[in-house]
């Protein structure tokens, strides 16, 4: 890392050329399928945020033990 590419980020930054990171699991192909959704980060504003509906959100923690 070099102050030419941290400068050239700052711009970008700046400039609104960034696209966020998130960290999420793609979004299922067919997390509309059903009337209960999936959603995960790509697609959590779009659908639990949308004021033109009803919309309840339960979170789920998943937690995963290895028995090694």
């Amino acid at each position: 890392m070099d102050a030419e590419k941290v400068g050239a980020f700052v711009s970008d930054y700046l400039e609104g050329k960034l696209k966020p990171f998130l960290k999420s699991e793609d979004v299922p192909e067919n997390w509309d399928a059903e009337p209960v959704k999936v959603l995960v980060g790509q697609n959590f504003k779009e659908v639990a945020l949308d004021d033109s509906k009803h919309v309840f959100v339960e979170f789920c923690k998943y937690i995963t033990f290895s028995s090694g």
